[in-house]
Protein backbone atom coordinates (compact mmCIF):
# COMPACT_ATOMS: atom_id res chain seq x y z
CA UNK A 1 0.00 0.00 0.00
CA UNK A 2 1.55 3.26 -1.03
CA UNK A 3 0.62 6.87 1.00
CA UNK A 4 1.82 10.19 0.04
CA UNK A 5 2.42 11.94 3.01
CA UNK A 6 2.59 15.90 3.32
CA UNK A 7 4.13 16.59 6.75
CA UNK A 8 3.00 19.55 8.92
CA UNK A 9 4.51 20.85 11.39
CA UNK A 10 2.79 20.88 15.43
CA UNK A 11 2.05 23.53 17.47
CA UNK A 12 4.41 23.79 20.89
CA UNK A 13 2.68 25.66 23.96
CA UNK A 14 2.80 29.61 24.25
CA UNK A 15 5.22 29.41 27.11
CA UNK A 16 7.73 27.25 25.48
CA UNK A 17 7.71 29.08 22.51
CA UNK A 18 8.29 32.93 24.35
CA UNK A 19 11.35 31.20 26.12
CA UNK A 20 13.01 29.20 23.55
CA UNK A 21 12.44 31.98 21.07
CA UNK A 22 14.26 34.55 23.30
CA UNK A 23 17.10 31.57 24.00
CA UNK A 24 17.33 31.52 20.10
CA UNK A 25 17.73 34.54 19.55
CA UNK A 26 20.43 35.61 21.98
CA UNK A 27 22.48 32.22 21.19
CA UNK A 28 22.14 31.53 17.06
CA UNK A 29 22.12 28.14 17.60
CA UNK A 30 18.49 27.31 17.28
CA UNK A 31 16.49 27.75 13.87
CA UNK A 32 13.08 29.53 14.66
CA UNK A 33 10.34 28.62 11.98
CA UNK A 34 7.27 31.00 12.88
CA UNK A 35 4.45 29.33 10.76
CA UNK A 36 1.49 31.83 9.71
CA UNK A 37 -1.83 29.57 10.74
CA UNK A 38 -3.55 32.02 7.96
CA UNK A 39 -0.63 31.03 5.54
CA UNK A 40 -1.04 27.31 6.35
CA UNK A 41 -4.63 27.13 6.49
CA UNK A 42 -4.27 29.03 2.73
CA UNK A 43 -1.76 26.35 1.80
CA UNK A 44 -4.02 23.38 3.31
CA UNK A 45 -6.60 24.37 0.96
CA UNK A 46 -4.75 24.63 -2.37
CA UNK A 47 -3.32 21.49 -1.64
CA UNK A 48 -6.19 19.72 -1.15
CA UNK A 49 -8.26 20.86 -4.34
CA UNK A 50 -4.84 19.90 -6.21
CA UNK A 51 -5.27 16.80 -5.03
CA UNK A 52 -8.90 16.36 -5.67
CA UNK A 53 -8.81 16.28 -9.43
CA UNK A 54 -7.18 14.41 -11.60
CA UNK A 55 -4.30 12.76 -12.23
CA UNK A 56 -4.23 12.81 -8.60
CA UNK A 57 -8.07 11.80 -8.23
CA UNK A 58 -9.22 8.25 -8.55
CA UNK A 59 -12.29 5.93 -8.17
CA UNK A 60 -10.31 4.59 -4.98
CA UNK A 61 -7.93 7.27 -3.80
CA UNK A 62 -8.29 9.30 -0.38
CA UNK A 63 -7.54 12.23 1.37
CA UNK A 64 -7.22 12.09 5.01
CA UNK A 65 -5.70 14.29 8.07
CA UNK A 66 -3.93 13.20 11.01
CA UNK A 67 -4.48 15.80 13.75
CA UNK A 68 -3.16 16.29 17.51
CA UNK A 69 -6.53 16.52 18.99
CA UNK A 70 -8.91 14.24 16.86
CA UNK A 71 -6.63 11.39 15.47
CA UNK A 72 -7.07 10.37 11.97
CA UNK A 73 -9.53 12.09 10.50
CA UNK A 74 -10.60 9.97 7.03
CA UNK A 75 -11.69 10.32 3.77
CA UNK A 76 -11.82 13.79 3.92
CA UNK A 77 -14.64 15.03 1.22
CA UNK A 78 -13.83 18.82 1.53
CA UNK A 79 -12.38 22.02 3.30
CA UNK A 80 -13.82 25.38 4.30
CA UNK A 81 -12.05 28.11 6.15
CA UNK A 82 -12.98 30.74 7.95
CA UNK A 83 -12.20 34.52 7.51
CA UNK A 84 -9.10 34.39 8.03
CA UNK A 85 -8.27 30.53 7.52
CA UNK A 86 -7.13 29.90 11.10
CA UNK A 87 -9.80 27.33 11.41
CA UNK A 88 -11.04 24.61 9.00
CA UNK A 89 -14.59 22.80 8.81
CA UNK A 90 -13.64 19.35 7.67
CA UNK A 91 -16.28 17.40 5.88
CA UNK A 92 -15.31 13.76 5.91
CA UNK A 93 -17.27 10.35 5.42
CA UNK A 94 -16.28 7.49 7.69
CA UNK A 95 -19.22 5.53 6.56
CA UNK A 96 -21.82 6.49 4.03
CA UNK A 97 -23.02 9.35 6.40
CA UNK A 98 -21.23 13.00 5.81
CA UNK A 99 -19.78 14.32 9.07
CA UNK A 100 -18.32 17.40 10.50
CA UNK A 101 -15.46 18.23 12.43
CA UNK A 102 -13.66 21.79 12.99
CA UNK A 103 -10.37 21.77 13.20
CA UNK A 104 -7.67 24.28 14.01
CA UNK A 105 -4.85 24.67 11.53
CA UNK A 106 -2.08 23.99 14.07
CA UNK A 107 -3.57 21.06 15.27
CA UNK A 108 -3.12 19.41 11.76
CA UNK A 109 0.02 17.30 11.46
CA UNK A 110 0.04 15.90 7.81
CA UNK A 111 -2.34 16.21 4.80
CA UNK A 112 -2.12 12.35 3.26
CA UNK A 113 -2.92 11.66 0.25
CA UNK A 114 -3.48 7.54 -1.06
CA UNK A 115 -4.35 5.75 -4.24
CA UNK A 116 -5.87 3.60 -2.21
CA UNK A 117 -8.67 3.58 0.64
CA UNK A 118 -7.07 4.93 3.77
CA UNK A 119 -7.67 2.23 6.56
CA UNK A 120 -9.61 3.98 9.72
CA UNK A 121 -7.54 2.93 12.05
CA UNK A 122 -4.34 3.98 10.76
CA UNK A 123 -2.32 6.67 12.25
CA UNK A 124 0.12 8.60 10.50
CA UNK A 125 3.22 10.12 13.11
CA UNK A 126 6.11 12.51 11.90
CA UNK A 127 9.28 12.70 13.93
CA UNK A 128 9.30 16.03 16.73
CA UNK A 129 11.77 18.59 15.38
CA UNK A 130 15.30 17.60 15.02
CA UNK A 131 17.74 19.35 17.37
CA UNK A 132 18.52 22.92 16.42
CA UNK A 133 14.96 23.46 14.99
CA UNK A 134 12.04 24.96 16.99
CA UNK A 135 8.52 25.25 14.68
CA UNK A 136 5.95 27.00 16.49
CA UNK A 137 2.65 28.94 15.29
CA UNK A 138 2.47 32.64 15.63
CA UNK A 139 -1.73 32.88 16.33
CA UNK A 140 -2.90 36.34 16.04
CA UNK A 141 -5.92 36.53 18.56
CA UNK A 142 -8.05 38.76 16.91
CA UNK A 143 -7.71 36.74 13.77
CA UNK A 144 -8.92 33.38 15.66
CA UNK A 145 -11.71 35.39 17.50
CA UNK A 146 -13.02 36.59 14.22
CA UNK A 147 -12.46 33.10 12.72
CA UNK A 148 -14.51 31.34 15.79
CA UNK A 149 -17.50 33.84 15.56
CA UNK A 150 -17.29 33.22 11.35
CA UNK A 151 -17.41 29.15 12.00
CA UNK A 152 -19.78 29.11 15.17
CA UNK A 153 -22.39 31.36 12.99
CA UNK A 154 -21.91 28.84 9.97
CA UNK A 155 -22.48 26.34 11.97
CA UNK A 156 -25.51 27.33 13.45
CA UNK A 157 -27.53 29.27 11.10
CA UNK A 158 -25.78 27.60 7.08
CA UNK A 159 -27.37 24.54 5.74
CA UNK A 160 -26.03 21.57 5.66
CA UNK A 161 -25.00 22.32 9.22
CA UNK A 162 -27.64 23.60 10.78
CA UNK A 163 -30.72 20.83 11.20
CA UNK A 164 -33.56 20.84 13.99
CA UNK A 165 -31.70 19.13 16.07
CA UNK A 166 -27.96 20.28 15.43
CA UNK A 167 -25.89 21.95 18.41
CA UNK A 168 -22.53 23.34 18.71
CA UNK A 169 -20.31 23.49 22.04
CA UNK A 170 -17.20 25.36 22.27
CA UNK A 171 -14.24 23.62 24.45
CA UNK A 172 -12.16 25.58 26.78
CA UNK A 173 -9.56 25.86 29.37
CA UNK A 174 -12.26 27.67 31.93
CA UNK A 175 -13.40 26.09 34.99
CA UNK A 176 -15.67 27.63 37.90
CA UNK A 177 -19.34 27.82 39.54
CA UNK A 178 -20.35 29.38 36.34
CA UNK A 179 -24.11 30.89 36.49
CA UNK A 180 -24.65 27.75 33.99
CA UNK A 181 -22.38 25.06 34.98
CA UNK A 182 -20.00 24.09 31.97
CA UNK A 183 -18.81 20.85 32.56
CA UNK A 184 -14.87 19.72 31.73
CA UNK A 185 -14.62 22.99 30.22
CA UNK A 186 -17.35 22.66 27.42
CA UNK A 187 -19.66 25.86 26.64
CA UNK A 188 -22.48 23.90 25.57
CA UNK A 189 -25.46 24.99 23.15
CA UNK A 190 -23.86 28.16 21.80
CA UNK A 191 -26.37 30.49 20.64
CA UNK A 192 -24.46 33.14 19.75
CA UNK A 193 -20.70 34.84 19.77
CA UNK A 194 -20.14 38.88 19.37
CA UNK A 195 -16.44 40.72 19.70
CA UNK A 196 -19.01 44.14 19.40
CA UNK A 197 -17.47 44.75 23.04
CA UNK A 198 -14.15 43.99 22.56
CA UNK A 199 -12.19 47.24 20.62
CA UNK A 200 -8.81 45.47 20.35
CA UNK A 201 -11.33 41.47 19.20
CA UNK A 202 -9.26 39.66 21.67
CA UNK A 203 -12.52 38.71 23.83
CA UNK A 204 -15.86 37.05 22.65
CA UNK A 205 -18.61 37.19 24.44
CA UNK A 206 -20.32 34.36 24.41
CA UNK A 207 -24.24 33.08 24.66
CA UNK A 208 -25.43 29.50 25.32
CA UNK A 209 -28.29 27.77 26.83
CA UNK A 210 -28.71 24.97 29.22
CA UNK A 211 -32.39 23.63 29.46
CA UNK A 212 -34.44 26.67 28.69
CA UNK A 213 -32.03 28.74 30.69
CA UNK A 214 -29.46 31.33 28.48
CA UNK A 215 -26.58 32.90 29.75
CA UNK A 216 -23.66 34.90 28.95
CA UNK A 217 -19.60 34.17 29.47
CA UNK A 218 -16.27 36.30 28.35
CA UNK A 219 -13.45 34.01 26.82
CA UNK A 220 -10.00 34.57 25.10
CA UNK A 221 -8.97 32.99 21.90
CA UNK A 222 -6.48 31.60 23.50
CA UNK A 223 -8.58 29.76 25.82
CA UNK A 224 -10.04 28.19 23.19
CA UNK A 225 -9.17 24.73 21.78
CA UNK A 226 -12.00 23.02 19.88
CA UNK A 227 -15.66 23.46 18.59
CA UNK A 228 -17.62 21.28 18.95
CA UNK A 229 -20.27 20.22 16.53
CA UNK A 230 -23.19 17.81 17.01
CA UNK A 231 -25.68 16.66 13.98
CA UNK A 232 -28.00 14.84 16.61
CA UNK A 233 -28.10 17.61 19.75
Amino acid sequence: MVYWIFLLLACLPLAAQTTTSTVAATTGSTAVFSINPMLRGADLLTMFSTLSVVPYKTAQSQLALQTTQSGLIPNVQSLSAATYKTLLIVAYKPGSTPQYIVVPVEQITELIYSPVTISSASVFTSLTAPSGNFPFFAVDLSQRASDIQNVITTLTTTSPYKTAVSTVGIQTTLNGPFYLPITNGLIPNVQSVSLTSAANQTLLLITYKVGYQTSTIVVGPDQIYGIVYSASG
